[in-house]
């Protein structure tokens, strides 16, 4: 059986490890992941004027989280490009069990073929295919689904085959 060592964080806050065993499994590890990676992409930053210039400040946990988007309208391929890449910076810098992050706009379309009933018109929909960086093997392939509500800037996170 496969198990591997849970964040620093979860190791104080999750009630479920016993006190002799301080490993999770697969699904324990993706599910983690998957809740982190939510609060990272639910949390709003402050602007990026109050870290101008401030470097260290700007890749610290200040500034942790996503700009406001809810003014931004992600229905052109442009602008979810734009929002994608702003996605990837922030798991990169945030989420150091994810390595070799893609994050891929998806259109409207796309969404809608795969789930027929599913699907929002108004939101903004990313594919994020990652490496997940844990002990003693990473896991090459993960993939997390996250649909942007653009009016209120709230991202689902979801697995797209379910958690392992």
């Amino acid at each position: 059986m496969e198990d591997y060592p849970p964040s620093f964080f979860n190791r104080l806050t999750d009630p479920t490890i016993a006190a002799n065993r301080c490993r999770y499994s697969l699904t324990q590890t993706e599910v983690a992941v998957l809740r982190d990676l939510e609060d990272l992409l639910n949390t709003k930053r402050p602007p990026d004027e109050y870290f101008a210039g401030l470097d260290m400040v700007s890749r610290s946990i200040a500034n942790f989280g996503l700009r406001d988007a809810t003014h931004q309208d992600g229905s052109s391929p442009h602008e979810r490009l734009k929002i994608a890449e702003h996605i990837l910076d922030v798991i990169q810098t945030h989420e150091p069990r994810l390595t070799n992050v893609q994050v891929i706009p998806r259109s409207l379309e796309e969404v809608k073929a795969e789930q027929p009933k599913g699907y929002r018109i108004g939101a903004a929909y990313f594919r994020i295919v990652a490496t997940l960086n844990v002990d003693p093997t990473p896991i090459e392939g993960v993939v997390f689904d996250t649909m942007l509500e653009l009016a209120t800037g709230h991202h689902n996170v979801s697995s797209p085959g379910g958690i392992a």
